[in-house]
């Protein structure tokens, strides 16, 4: 996930334009929107139900930052989580795709 997101990065060519990029779609206005059916000018909206919960998010730097963040607690609770379930299954406690009380 990690690399993918770096990929992306690089592929707009670094942080700094991929900032820049941003910054400029949020202040333009287009027919077609950066993110289809889910921002209007520069703006992204949240899926249901989080659109009830959250407030829109505006392109630029502190999105970037929410993403990026976004991506390294995902690859930490990812690695945290497969580490638990190797040791639940050392134990016999790890029970694949059910849902019981005595299964980690």
């Amino acid at each position: 996930m990690y690399c993918f997101g770096r990929y992306l990065v690089a592929c707009l060519g670094g942080e700094e334009r991929t900032l820049e990029f941003m910054e400029r779609e949020g202040r333009a206005t287009f027919k077609t929107p950066l993110l289809h059916h889910s921002s209007h000018c520069g703006i992204v909206n949240h899926p249901f139900p989080l659109k009830y919960f959250l407030k829109p998010w505006k392109l630029g730097p502190r999105f970037y930052q929410i993403v990026k963040f976004g991506i390294v607690q995902y690859m930490i609770i990812k690695s945290f989580t497969a580490i638990l379930a190797v040791i639940l299954e050392a134990f016999g406690v790890y029970c694949e795709g059910e849902f019981k009380v005595g299964c980690g």
